[in-house]
């Protein structure tokens, strides 16, 4: 299983597993533009136990440990699980 990140435009991507679009990440950001985080999403709200790991819930977020640069390094390495 194996996931990749797919960039639409700065702070937005679709999520791939095994090379089918299966949702998106995006960069979280307040009204005043402070990035708060990250959020992965899958497209289809399906029961918990048909998600693919590592989701646990239609949506997962990911706090940001850079927020000025807003890099997307904890949602990769989540995707690498």
């Amino acid at each position: 299983m194996t996931y990749t990140l797919h960039q639409l435009a700065a702070g937005s991507y679709d999520l791939a597993l095994d090379g089918v679009i299966v949702g998106d990440v995006v960069r979280d950001v307040t009204p005043g533009g402070q990035v708060k985080g990250w959020r992965a999403e899958l497209l289809d709200d399906v029961p918990v136990e048909q998600m693919p790991l590592p989701f646990s819930g239609i949506e997962h977020r990911f706090p940001c440990r850079s927020p000025s640069v807003g890099s997307n390094t904890d949602s990769h390495r989540w995707t690498q699980r």
